[in-house]
């Protein structure tokens, strides 16, 4: 019930850098609806109730309740997509309302086709979004080098951007150690494909580590709901271990507001894999 309680923080302040210039484009396209509004309005009142006005209404309400979406997932940017047809119907409603429209169109089409070709390159082609923008894709390699349920992919990361094969030979020792251990286990980590190399169920609580979006923090009000559900799956699988595979987005320390401190013995076994063993304690009594 606490997923995305914070993510109203994030549309705050609500600046014109990070509202209007950051999708300048999407405005450009959605300015002659705006302009037709307000012209129709001036002339006559009851445009207020015409099905055009409704139809206008409704565009500028999608676009900015994805903006604001937008800012509050803190996400890649898909939204461009909506600029043709923005554009579109701004072109419907210029050759309705406008009698020099020529230039106008020809704005249209322009700023069509250059959106569409910039961002299919900047997103599609050259995946420039989030923490990607910086990675050198040509010094991606084959990713069956790490599992061959992975064969056809390129692999690269924001974590090695220009050594991938770094990361793998640490993930292939962390994958082995992991296969090696025929205890109950949990796996906390967010290479969340590791459970389907292993071909083994990674008995985790959660769908991906991450406080404040994936579970509550400690002195939230619904945290001891979760602690003892988390505390429950612990009993129920009979875990006797948790592996974390670093860097974990949602944290190291997994199970430090969870469990006591004398209830896990913690160990670094490589630069990227660390166990917590559950030892005898109050908590895991049953």
């Amino acid at each position: 019930m606490s997923v995305g309680e914070k993510r109203l923080e994030f549309i705050f302040p609500l600046e014109f850098k990070r509202v209007v210039l950051r999708f300048k484009l999407i405005h450009l396209s959605l300015l002659i609806l705006l302009i037709v509004a307000i012209k129709n309005i001036k002339e006559n009142y009851k445009y207020l109730i015409h099905n055009d006005f409704l139809i206008i209404v409704a565009l500028t309400g999608s676009t900015f309740a994805l903006i604001m979406h937008q800012l509050m997932i803190v996400n890649g940017i898909f939204i461009f997509f909506i600029i043709p047809i923005l554009a579109a119907f701004s072109h419907i409603y210029c050759l309705k309302h406008f009698k020099s429209k020529n230039y106008i169109v020809y704005f249209l089409i322009f700023l069509t086709i250059s959106s569409t070709i910039h961002y299919g390159y900047k997103y599609i082609h050259k995946r420039n979004f989030m923490d990607l923008n910086k990675a050198n894709f040509e010094k991606a390699i084959d990713a069956k080098i790490l599992d061959k349920k992975l064969s056809g992919l390129k692999w690269i990361t924001a974590l090695y951007p220009h050594d991938p094969k770094k990361e793998i030979l640490q993930l292939q020792e962390s994958i082995n150690i992991i296969n090696n251990d025929n205890r109950k286990k949990i796996i906390a980590t967010d290479y969340q494909f590791i459970s389907v190399i292993l071909s083994s169920y990674d008995y985790s609580p959660n769908k991906y580590w991450g406080e404040y979006h994936a579970y509550p923090d400690k002195g939230h009000k619904y945290f001891e709901i979760y602690r003892n559900f988390f505390i429950t799956k612990l009993k129920e699988n009979k875990i006797e271990i948790v592996y974390i595979i670093k860097p974990l987005w949602g944290g190291d320390n997994l199970l430090k507001s969870v469990l006591n401190e004398n209830c896990v013995e913690k160990k670094i076994i490589t630069d990227i894999l660390e166990s917590q063993l559950l030892l005898k304690c109050e908590d895991l009594e049953n």
